[in-house]
């Protein structure tokens, strides 16, 4: 059953179905193309949750809006849908 995250699910049937089962936040360990394969610039699935370095890549090389990304501080606790997360380098 999906829940409501993805993790570097950005391409394929299973995205398509977390997507359909109505994920709204993915997100993305780092920038390595087996992580973001499928990730466009066309993004609109809710929020991708990574760090700034992650984030600056996927703008810059990939287009995304930065809009569709939510920076995570390393370190510092966050809860995402009452769940609470924390970024590790």
């Amino acid at each position: 059953t999906p829940g409501p995250f993805a993790v570097d699910c950005f391409g394929g049937r299973q995205s398509t179905l977390l997507a359909q089962k109505g994920t709204t936040s993915w997100f993305l360990s780092h920038f390595h193309s087996d992580h973001y394969v499928g990730l466009k610039k066309t993004f609109s699935n809710g929020q991708i949750y990574c760090t700034m370095t992650t984030a600056k890549l996927v703008h810059h090389i990939l287009g995304v809006p930065l809009e569709a990304i939510y920076v995570l501080e390393l370190g510092k606790p966050c809860a995402i849908q009452g769940v609470k997360v924390t970024a590790l380098d």
